[in-house]
């Protein structure tokens, strides 16, 4: 394309100034970077940030940056890994995240923090956001989708069910 719009201004007549000559190159320099845009330049993330940085933290530097203890988050992660929402493998060349990586993030992500940290792209974390949401909303609701503790008929058909 720019190959025939340079042979078309190349027929146009001598007689304009140097200046008039310059005046498409511009515009299709323009229109080159629009449709080649720079790549983004890499963010810098945080390797080993769980591992090194999260193990590393004090019972209340954990609580301020997850808002739960560390026994109730190492619950979490464990519960989550042993459910159907924790992932396997992901597609792509990198491993997936484990199940504390996917736990920590979503409260971290709670906490109105910067998910940056965990070295997650925008995509997996919002995979590793919808993965846990799966995981609380099947432990607070159950494959029903009913949640027993607000109609007490079902909380009756529940305790039945368990006899």
């Amino acid at each position: 394309m720019l190959v025939c719009l340079s042979d078309s201004d190349s027929t146009s007549s001598d007689s304009s100034s140097s200046s008039d000559d310059d005046e498409p190159y511009v515009l299709y320099e323009g229109m080159f970077k629009e449709m080649f845009p720079v790549p983004p330049c890499a963010r810098p993330k945080i390797i080993g940030y769980v591992e090194e940085v999260v193990h590393a933290y004090s019972e209340e530097d954990f609580r301020r940056n997850f808002r739960v203890s560390r026994a109730v988050g190492a619950d979490l992660y464990n519960d989550f890994n042993a459910s159907r929402m924790s992932p396997r493998c992901d597609s792509g060349g990198s491993p997936a995240k484990t199940a504390e990586e996917h736990v920590l993030a979503f409260l971290y992500a709670a906490n109105k923090a910067s998910i940056r940290g965990f070295g997650l792209r925008e995509t997996t974390a919002f995979r590793v956001l919808e993965r846990v949401m799966d995981y609380l909303t099947l432990a607070e609701w159950g494959e029903t989708g009913a949640n027993p503790a607000l109609n007490p008929g079902l909380q009756i058909a529940s305790t039945l069910q368990r006899l």
